[in-house]
């Protein structure tokens, strides 16, 4: 009897080693490209919110012949309770009618007040406000609060008044305590003044710089409305004065900023600091070389 033997070619031990570090070394290549794909899709959707509100803000505008009020000030809050702010005022210019409608029974049950637990509308979670880079909670759940986040705010300007001036006369920017703006007085051009940014929310989780979009509890600084002055307030930064009152985003180099015109622009965290506070003022008559 004559045996057959059947040659079978396979993989060697070295064979399968270099295959599997071929295909380790084209994961470590592909992955950061879908990384930044994704990220590219995420801010392109922040994009698409800051543009939302633009929109809302213009439809705001010809209805009201003026902007939203930054925060009011009620005579009768005596313990500095700030609830009603441009983000609250804007929710029937960006279909959302119904949450607004839900807060004004709110309003008018509590004396201006809103219910800042998890049965209070504040609590709803509106996607126009949320910037889909931010990995952090959905809710602010601090002091007693269950509050809804936004990564977007208002800016008042190059400078901040006192924390006593609560009408915020010396505000420069669009924003402010117990005014609004009309189009007609941002005489530095709608395309060179900044109107809304983004805020990390990571470096605003205490209450009283609280990225809720429904309000916040401190009159002095009203909510969403901060100043972009370099010095104190640099963009993506830890430095500075108070870091916490800074645009900032989890867009990497910088952050999106919607302008008066409607248009949303990235300034980057290298700007030059004069340049960037000449974005923050309506009418300092600077001039502004884009970055």
């Amino acid at each position: 009897m004559v045996s057959r033997f059947v040659s079978r070619r396979g993989f060697t031990l070295v064979e399968l080693l270099v295959v599997i570090a071929i295909i380790g070394v084209l994961i470590a290549l592909l992955l950061p490209a879908v990384q930044q794909a994704r990220e590219a899709a995420r801010r392109m959707q922040c994009s698409n919110n800051l543009k939302q509100l633009g929109l809302g803000l213009h439809n705001y505008h010809d209805t009201h012949l003026g902007f939203p009020i930054g925060a009011v000030k009620h005579t009768h809050f005596t313990n500095g309770w700030d609830p009603t702010i441009w983000s609250a005022f804007l929710l029937p210019y960006i279909e959302q009618g119904a949450v607004y409608d839900q807060l004004k029974i709110e309003w008018a049950a509590n004396n201006w007040e809103y219910d800042r637990s998890a049965n209070g509308v504040g609590a709803t979670i509106l996607d126009a406000y949320v910037c889909p880079s931010d990995p952090g909670p959905a809710k602010q759940q601090e002091y007693n609060t269950d509050m809804a986040k936004s990564n977007y705010k208002g800016c008042v300007g190059s400078v901040l008044p006192a924390d006593n001036d609560y009408n915020k006369t010396s505000f420069n920017g669009m924003f402010g305590t117990n005014f609004s703006r009309r189009m007609r007085d941002v005489t530095d051009g709608t395309s060179n003044t900044v109107c809304v940014g983004e805020t990390d929310s990571a470096k605003n989780l205490t209450k009283r710089f609280a990225t809720c979009w429904v309000g916040t509890d401190y009159v002095g600084y009203p909510d969403r409305a901060f100043s972009p002055a370099d010095d104190a307030y640099p963009i993506n930064k830890s430095g500075g004065t108070r870091p916490d009152r800074a645009y900032a985003s989890f867009h990497p180099g910088g952050a999106l900023f919607l302008l008066v015109d409607g248009s949303v622009r990235f300034l980057p965290e290298t700007i030059d600091g004069a340049t960037y506070e000449a974005f923050g003022t309506i009418s300092g008559g600077e001039v502004i070389q884009a970055p």
